[in-house]
């Protein structure tokens, strides 16, 4: 069950909403009246004591609904991204992180007919194991949806290595999110917005709720905030 903890960071305490193989939905208030969206998150994840985990996915994406949405096996209607391609722990000199590495899955879900297909990146993701280090930190991740006939584009926002060591505050994630371009700038450094194509429609229901799928229990995810950014 998703519970709420406190971390307290170097700029002060801050709550986060504990996801342990679970699914965090929320409908927008702008409903499915979007071209182009950005879903942001501020994160960091549980030390699963070190250990290397080739199915660990964290999922970020939208839905048709909050009834049935991605893990619903008759879920309608979902497209989005997925941190899913193994999880690599660094010990980093005390302050461990979670690489992702440059590779990650993109995803659609209609009808309960799930089609996906993993590429290259060419960024890095990671993620700060939380409550730990000699720097408590966490970070920002990102997708850009962008919808097309018969294409929808999804760019994966992933933030520069040069943060590893670095905690994004939540000045910081709030900036991100209320940047208007497509890849925001944090601290004069870009994230990397990388792009794949992938069929898609709103024909099986409108893309109108936010969907956040963490799948792991042992070791669950800290969200720390959420934010959408309608570019167009």
């Amino acid at each position: 069950m998703a519970t709420i903890s406190q971390v307290v960071f170097a700029t002060g305490a801050d709550q986060c909403l504990t996801l342990g193989q679970e699914e965090f939905v929320r409908a927008l208030s702008i409903g499915n009246t979007w071209s182009s969206l950005r879903l942001s998150i501020h994160v960091a994840v549980n030390n699963n004591s070190g250990a290397y985990d080739a199915a660990a996915a964290l999922r970020i994406g939208m839905c048709s609904g909050q009834a049935q949405p991605f893990s619903s096996p008759t879920c309608k209607n979902y497209v989005g991204i997925a941190l899913d391609t193994g999880w690599t722990f660094a010990a980093n000199s005390g302050n461990p992180y979670y690489n992702l590495g440059n590779w990650i899955s993109w995803a659609t879900k209609i009808n309960g007919v799930l089609a996906t297909s993993t590429i290259n990146n060419s960024g890095i993701n990671y993620i700060p194991c939380a409550a730990s280090g000699s720097t408590f930190r966490r970070v920002i991740l990102a997708v850009l949806i962008t919808k097309g006939s018969p294409s929808y584009t999804l760019n994966d926002l992933a933030p520069s290595s040069s943060f590893i060591n670095t905690d994004l505050t939540t000045a910081q994630f709030l900036d991100f999110v209320d940047q208007t371009n497509a890849a925001p700038t944090i601290a004069g450094v870009t994230w990397t917005a990388p792009s794949v194509g992938v069929t898609m429609s709103e024909a099986a229901g409108p893309l109108d709720t936010l969907s956040i799928m963490w799948n792991r229990s042992v070791y669950p995810l800290h969200l720390y905030g959420i934010g959408v950014t309608r570019l167009s």
